[in-house]
């Protein structure tokens, strides 16, 4: 289980170029052409960015000693 105020430290500390990718397609539930059209990017650069941005996040996630690993 996340502590979801750590995660929500996590993301914002992002920066921005993935913290924006990751909300529409993540939050606002949008597909990668929608948010490549939203972000006036190509959708190339789109996905590298969600890639790197999960990469990112879950990177600081395991660095974060702030949330509840449970079993693993």
């Amino acid at each position: 289980r996340l502590d979801y105020e750590a995660l929500v430290d996590i993301i914002a500390a992002m920066p921005r170029i993935y913290r924006e990718v990751l909300y529409y397609h993540f939050v606002l539930e949008l597909s990668m052409p929608e948010v490549a059209q939203g972000l006036d990017l190509k959708l190339s650069t789109a996905k590298q960015r969600l890639v790197r941005g999960k990469k990112l996040l879950l990177q600081e996630i395991r660095k974060d000693g702030r949330f509840d690993h449970g079993d693993e």
